[in-house]
């Protein structure tokens, strides 16, 4: 199948399904099964705390309270004692005035006394009884001086008495004001105490449990980064690390299986029927044996490591997941292909993980699409370097390929002349020559992935099958690259860039493209536009050259065209 000229051919999507629109179940950070902390549970969290903090109020309200109280009343005491030294004071003095002067000073000291006193009833009795006092002194009447001095005498009995009464009566009630207060001062202590225990315990419940709320939004985060989330399945990154940990461990057997078919499906049914597929194989991996670990690798590819098994549990497992998958679909599902591939302890895991694709290549060569990895099959044991049994490999790719395309043998073979030709001609050595021609033999090698349908076809491709017809490049080097090609497997893949950039499938630019990848452009161009196709007239020879050149600088390399027409000993039309 030879390249379309087009401007640009876009990538292929792969094999993976489109993303969901809508979030994950679990996209606000907490995993199925988890019990986190709900608003009901924060409100009652919150309801405690401000009941214990109440309770604490209330405790220190009520030491406080019964405090005030004992000060207050200890206050009315002193002042009724105070009264009562007063009264008693006074009487003392005005009963030792034996004349008008000493009883004059022992009015003013009694109204000194007095003039502090809580204003009651009895102070105020007395007060007027001092004030009379002070007026019949003044007169020399001395019935008014006697009268004066009895009412002054009575007042000053009545007040020590009454102040008496009240203080001995307010004593008694401090003395129970502060028994109650010592009270609640003791018990408040330990209640304090205790109050503040049960702050601290809830405190920290409520930190164990944000604790094990974060714990378990880690713990997802932690599963989603290591997980497929379309099927739950470990995904590629904790694949390679699982399989370093089980070879360091010991012996280990490694099946990859493929999901035939699955970019037909998403394009002819639609994405929901290959999710329904894919589900079904990471279905049948779990049915196949629940201890052994699965794993989605990429789009259609899956694997399980088998710790401490050999190639007959593999090949055992690879029969139940084929089984499961024809129970589900009665008979009639997708079919699975089958790699396996033993390891021992401390062995490479990236030599296990290409003999079980070596092996995987082949299954899908075969009927029951179950394939053990053997020594012939075991690439690396071959000549890298254009020796007989690789090129003898490469010829059978390419035979696979053109024979796919219907053209025989013709297009891979043409294409691999004419790139060692350019090759001598820009100045390669004789060894990078034959490597070139070995490049061009299997250009086209990732043509084996595409739908056959396509080739039968007799009128254009449409924008979806020029889609899949451009993702040759990139399945041309994973194959090339399994199989052990090295750069060739390089040069494949980069054997569509353009030199403006323009090209696919990472769009590389100028001397970014590896010069045998734009060597097997140009030889793979002219083989086409010179062969032609149903819905493409043939070109002659000179008109694909002068079509090369036009397009020369933009889409193709100027150095390989006119290594090419030099090549091909036709002179550059005017």
């Amino acid at each position: 199948m030879g390249p379309d000229l087009r401007v640009s051919v876009p990538r292929s999507g792969d094999a993976d399904p489109p993303k969901a629109d809508g979030p994950p179940s679990d996209w606000f950070g907490v995993a199925e099964g988890d019990a986190p902390t709900t608003g009901l549970d924060r409100i009652a969290s919150r309801g405690v705390i401000v009941a214990v903090v109440a309770l604490m109020a209330l405790v220190t309200a009520a030491t406080i309270w019964a405090q005030r109280g004992v000060g207050d009343l200890a206050g009315s005491a002193r002042s009724h004692v105070r009264a009562v030294q007063a009264a008693e004071a006074s009487s003392a003095d005005f009963a030792a005035a034996g004349t008008v002067a000493a009883r004059r000073k022992a009015v003013e000291r009694s109204a000194a006394r007095l003039a502090p006193l809580e204003p009651g009833a009895g102070v105020l009795a007395a007060r007027a009884a001092v004030a009379a006092e002070r007026r019949a002194l003044a007169r020399p009447s001395a019935k008014a001086q006697r009268a004066a001095g009895a009412r002054l005498t009575a007042a000053l009995d009545r007040l020590s008495r009454n102040q008496r009464a009240a203080a001995a009566t307010a004593l008694r009630r401090l003395d129970s004001k502060q028994g109650v207060a010592w009270d609640l001062t003791l018990a408040a202590f330990p209640g304090r105490l205790i109050v503040l225990a049960l702050l601290f315990v809830l405190l920290t419940s409520n930190r164990r449990r944000a604790r094990a709320g974060s714990d378990a939004k880690l713990a997802h985060l932690e599963k989603a980064a290591t997980t497929d989330p379309l099927t739950g399945l470990r995904n590629r990154r904790t694949f390679d690390d699982d399989l370093e940990q089980a070879l360091a461990k010991g012996r280990v057997c490694l099946v990859m299986l493929d999901l035939d078919g699955l970019k037909q499906t998403n394009d002819r049914l639609g994405h929901a029927v290959g999710d329904e597929r894919i589900r079904a194989v990471s279905a049948a991996l779990r049915t196949a044996d629940t201890s052994a670990p699965g794993y989605r690798l990429g789009g259609d590819e899956f694997a399980a490591i088998l710790a401490g098994s050999g190639a007959d549990a593999g090949h055992r497992f690879g029969h139940r997941v084929q089984n499961a998958m024809r129970v589900q679909h009665g008979g009639a599902g997708p079919s699975v292909a089958v790699g396996v591939a033993v390891g021992e302890q401390r062995s490479s895991a990236d030599d296990l993980i290409r003999r079980a694709d070596l092996a995987l290549l082949a299954a899908k060569r075969m009927a029951s699409q179950i394939r053990v990895h053997s020594p012939e099959l075991d690439i690396a044991t071959l000549e890298t370097r254009g020796g007989r049994r690789q090129s003898d490999l490469a010829a059978a790719l390419a035979a696979a390929v053109d024979a796919k395309d219907g053209d025989g043998y013709e297009h891979s073979n043409t294409v691999a002349e004419l790139a060692a030709g350019i090759a001598e001609f820009v100045g390669l050595d004789r060894q990078e020559v034959e490597r070139v021609r070995l490049a061009g033999l299997l250009h086209d090698v990732g043509y084996i992935d595409v739908d056959d349908a396509i080739f039968a076809k007799d009128e254009p491709p449409t924008e979806a099958e020029w889609d899949e017809l451009a993702s040759h490049a990139e399945h041309g080097a994973r194959i090339l690259e399994r199989c052990g090609f090295g750069e060739i497997a390089t040069w494949v893949r980069h054997h569509h860039e353009r030199v403006d950039g323009e090209g696919y499938p990472d769009g590389f630019a100028g001397d970014a493209i590896p010069l045998e990848a734009r060597i097997l452009h140009v030889a793979d161009a002219y083989e086409a536009m010179t062969r032609g196709r149903s819905y493409q007239p043939r070109m002659t020879a000179e008109e694909a050259l002068a079509e090369l050149e036009r397009l020369a600088g933009a889409q193709f390399d100027p150095q390989c065209v006119a290594a090419l027409r030099r090549s091909t000993a036709l002179p550059q039309a005017a």
